[in-house]
């Protein structure tokens, strides 16, 4: 998840320069132009498992299980959300806990699990399941589906 966050939060194959409005904003401000220049256009993205101080207290105050789902209700804020959820089994409670609370909050949900159904394929809207059981074997062909993700959704947004 750290690694997808890195492909959206930057540019991934595109340039993402600023819009001249964007770059606007930095003008009157010391060294804006030059920060301007270098800061790249965003897909809004936060991995659940770097918040390692919220991760700890919600699991010896309230519940382990719901460390996930709880964030998911906290920075889910728009239906045009979406929790990228993966589990190689499908079945992991905590991510499964996470994709409850996005239905619950109205948020889209893309799971990648192994082949098999699970929990998490009965909740998401979708489910990409790969064509594997075996953990270390789904969790290789992981990496070139979420790059195709990221690949995809950086052209629909950044695409001239």
């Amino acid at each position: 998840s750290e690694h997808i966050v890195g492909e959206l939060m930057k540019g991934f194959n595109l340039k993402r320069p600023l819009s001249e409005t964007e770059k606007s904003a930095f003008a009157g401000i010391p060294g804006g132009a030059e920060i301007a220049e270098k800061l790249q256009g965003s897909i809004r993205a936060v991995s659940l498992v770097s918040q390692a101080g919220l991760i700890s207290a919600f699991a010896n105050d309230v519940d382990a299980s719901l460390v996930f789902a709880q964030q998911v209700w906290g920075y889910a804020s728009s239906p045009d959300d979406v929790l990228i959820a993966l589990s190689t089994s499908g079945n992991s409670c905590n991510i499964v806990q996470a994709a409850a609370a996005a239905k619950a909050k109205g948020v889209k949900t893309a799971a990648i699990t192994g082949c098999r159904e699970s929990s998490l394929s009965a909740l998401a809207d979708v489910t990409l399941k790969l064509p594997a059981s075996t953990p270390y074997e789904v969790q290789e062909y992981t990496l070139p589906v979420y790059h195709a993700l990221c690949a995809a959704l950086e052209a629909a947004m950044f695409s001239e």
